[in-house]
C-alpha cells in the first residue's frame, strides 16, 4: 500500500508542477499557491491534478496490483478531503 500511496501523491504533484511551470513561472511556489488560494482557484487546480490518479488506478488494476491500487485510492481520498475543505472554506 505504501508504494501505491506514493504513486497516488506523486502523480498529482507532478501535474501541479506542470501547472505551476505554465502559469506561475515568474513567482515563488509559495506565492503561487497563496495566489491560487486567494482567487479561490486552488481547489479546482487540485481537482484537475487528482485526475492523474485515474491513469495510475487503471494501469494498476490492469496489472492486478490491488495492494497498490488501495494506496492510490487512499491518496485520492486524502486529496479529495483537502479539496472539499478548500471548497467550503469561507
Amino acid at each position: 500500500m505504501g508504494t501505491g500511496l506514493a504513486i497516488g501523491l506523486i502523480g498529482p504533484a507532478l501535474l501541479f508542477a506542470l501547472f505551476y511551470g505554465w502559469k506561475g513561472e515568474d513567482m515563488a511556489v509559495g506565492d503561487f499557491i497563496a495566489q491560487q488560494y486567494q482567487t479561490r482557484l486552488l481547489a479546482p487546480v487540485l481537482s484537475l491534478c487528482a485526475l492523474a490518479n485515474l491513469g495510475s488506478f487503471w494501469l494498476l488494476i490492469q496489472r492486478q496490483q490491488f495492494d497498490r491500487v488501495r494506496g492510490v485510492v487512499f491518496a485520492t481520498l486524502l486529496l479529495g478531503i483537502c479539496i472539499v475543505v478548500l471548497k467550503f472554506q469561507g
